[in-house]
C-alpha cells in the first residue's frame, strides 16, 4: 500500500504481540461481534471493471482514457491521480492497482501474473 492508501486501515487487521504486530486481510468484514464468523463475499466488483478498463485502453494505446479509468480507483482510496504515463510504466501501474485493490479476493493477483506471463 502507498502511505496515505485509505484501504490498508479499511482493509487489514492488526494483532500486537509483545514485540511484533501481526497483519492480516480484514476485507468485507462485519464490524459488530457476532457468535459466528460472517463475511460478504465478492464476486465481481466496479472497481476490478475500471482496472479492466484501465488495462484494455492501455494496451490500445488510449492512455488518457486508461488513465481516467485507474485514476477513479485511486480516488476512491484517498490517493492522488497518475498522469503522464504510458506503454510499459502505465501497464505496471494498472497491474499494481489491481494488487492492492483486489488483495485477497480469489487468487486475482495469481491470475494477474499468471495471464502476463510474469509468474
Amino acid at each position: 500500500f502507498e502511505a496515505g492508501d485509505g484501504r490498508l486501515q479499511a482493509w487489514v487487521g492488526q494483532v500486537f504481540g509483545e514485540i511484533e504486530i501481526w497483519y492480516y486481510a480484514n476485507k468485507y468484514k462485519l464490524n459488530a461481534p457476532s457468535p459466528s464468523t460472517e463475511e460478504c463475499s465478492i464476486l465481481f466488483r466496479l472497481s476490478e471493471l475500471y482496472l479492466i478498463g484501465a488495462e484494455a485502453y492501455a494496451r490500445l494505446g488510449q492512455d488518457a482514457e486508461a488513465l481516467i479509468y485507474l485514476n477513479r480507483v485511486r480516488h476512491r482510496a484517498l490517493l492522488a491521480p497518475i498522469s503522464g504515463l504510458s506503454g510499459t510504466a502505465l501497464l505496471d501501474a494498472i497491474y499494481k492497482e489491481r494488487a492492492v485493490e483486489l488483495f485477497s479476493e480469489q487468487g486475482h493477483r495469481f491470475f494477474d501474473l499468471k495471464r502476463t506471463a510474469r509468474a
